[in-house]
């Protein structure tokens, strides 16, 4: 049997026989690249790129960052044969402010060499759990889904290895949390709760879909446990998982160097609108956090932002260079003026071709 050919092109009143699905809508542009042409694109493109650049690498010069490091100062220092009585370890930064600083303020604690984007990592944690509350199922937290036989809520490696250091600062000797009490001993009823308030603002850390979404915090039951081997060894317990301290840390990063949001600092207690130069900040610290074993590095950085976000020279430079090469390559073009030959599209003939039988 002679099986019947068609030509897909010659379709009449068939399911495809539409102008969009043979490219004949009209009216149509269908440029020739020619060298004008293509120069007057890289044109308008180099142009574009290099406003664009210029625009972002103003606004991220225009960014103010003061960052220092901490885990190297000997009062600071957490290791793994420090004796967990004498945790947290107290200690006290002093900065001056070496540029002014408009508010808002960002207040970030920054980690080196802590690698979030492990693939095992990323994937430690139950969602059913973190969102509809089930304590008990611990699927997917492997290698940390119990302690003492008990479920841990929340499980999972995100979880348990949640930056448990806290923090207070004050500006020119006025306490942005004067109720705050750096003395405490009974961290593990209080450390989970630690304050909010509005000078040193927690609440709008984290995105709006995590705190009205993806985490429901479940009060546990004595089925289960908030305390894995760390954290008995800390003396503290697991974060609440609507803590949004907790949900930025669960946002976890790409890179191993990464700075997490901690605070906001609207206003200040003096009623200023800016950090002057010159002014004296406090930041005391309580240390748990242990980055010795990894060869990691602790730091705190006050920064402000701008209309798109934070300082990334980065993607200036990249809009700059790549609008820079876009304008050589047509001025290239405008003084070579290579030649492209094109063939007599009139002697074509725009015919579909009859079935075959």
């Amino acid at each position: 049997m002679q099986r019947q050919q068609t030509s897909a092109v010659g379709f009449e009143g068939g399911p495809h026989d539409q102008d969009f699905k043979q490219q004949k809508l009209e009216p149509v542009c269908s440029p020739i690249l020619t060298s004008d042409v293509l120069r007057n694109v890289l044109v308008v493109v180099g142009i574009c790129f290099i406003i664009l650049g210029s625009v972002l690498l103003s606004y991220s010069n225009g960014i103010v960052e003061q960052k220092t490091r901490y885990d190297n100062v000997a009062e600071c220092q957490v290791t793994s044969d420090t004796d967990s009585a004498t945790l947290p370890k107290k200690c006290e930064l002093t900065l001056t402010i070496e540029n002014d600083m408009e508010l808002p303020v960002y207040f970030y604690y920054e980690l080196n060499g802590f690698y979030q984007n492990h693939r095992k990592f990323i994937q430690s944690y139950s969602a059913y759990q973190l969102e509809d509350g089930e304590l008990h199922d611990t699927d997917g937290c492997d290698p940390l889904q119990k302690y003492d036989g008990k479920p841990i809520y929340p499980c999972g490696l995100i979880a348990n290895s949640f930056f448990s250091d806290r923090f207070t600062m004050s500006v020119n000797d006025d306490d942005l949390c004067s109720a705050c009490d750096i003395t405490e001993t009974d961290w593990l009823n209080n450390w989970d709760t630690w304050f909010d308030n509005d000078f040193f603002k927690k609440e709008g850390i984290a995105w709006t879909v995590d705190r009205e979404d993806r985490f429901n915090f479940q009060e546990p039951d004595a089925t289960v446990t908030r305390q894995g081997e760390r954290q008995v060894a800390e003396g503290l317990n697991l974060p609440r998982v609507d803590d949004e301290d907790y949900m930025v840390w669960a946002r976890t990063s790409a890179l191993p160097n990464f700075r997490k949001l901690y605070r906001k600092i609207e206003k200040l207690p003096s009623g200023k609108k800016k950090l002057v130069k010159g002014n004296t900040v406090k930041i005391n610290i309580m240390n748990w956090f242990n980055v010795k074993d990894f060869d990691g590095q602790k730091h705190v950085v006050l920064a402000t932002v701008s209309w798109f976000g934070g300082k990334c020279s980065f993607l200036a430079l990249a809009y700059l260079i790549i609008g820079c090469v876009s304008i050589v390559g047509a001025l290239f073009l405008a003084v070579c003026k290579p030649e492209r030959k094109l063939g007599n599209f009139e002697e074509f003939e725009w015919k579909n071709r009859e079935p075959q039988k």
